[in-house]
């Protein structure tokens, strides 16, 4: 996958992140498969990628990480 397609597969993540109001509004994943599929594709293109303003954003996607250890 590159980067553009990447960009593009977030738009997805609305479906799969939510607001869990009893566990003080904190952000969870309906599909972790999914969300560690993402992070995967994220880190894979950050080894690869020379872009620095693409690194720079796919760097971002590291705060993912979170909503798979709840």
């Amino acid at each position: 996958m590159n980067f553009p397609e990447f960009k593009d597969c977030l738009l997805s993540l609305s479906e799969i992140i939510y607001f869990d109001s009893n566990e003080y509004l904190r952000e969870k994943t309906s599909n972790p498969f999914r969300m560690k599929e993402i992070i995967d594709i994220a880190e894979n293109l950050l080894a690869n990628i020379t872009n620095e303003d693409e690194k720079y954003f796919l760097m971002g996607t590291e705060n993912y990480k979170k909503l798979l250890k709840f």
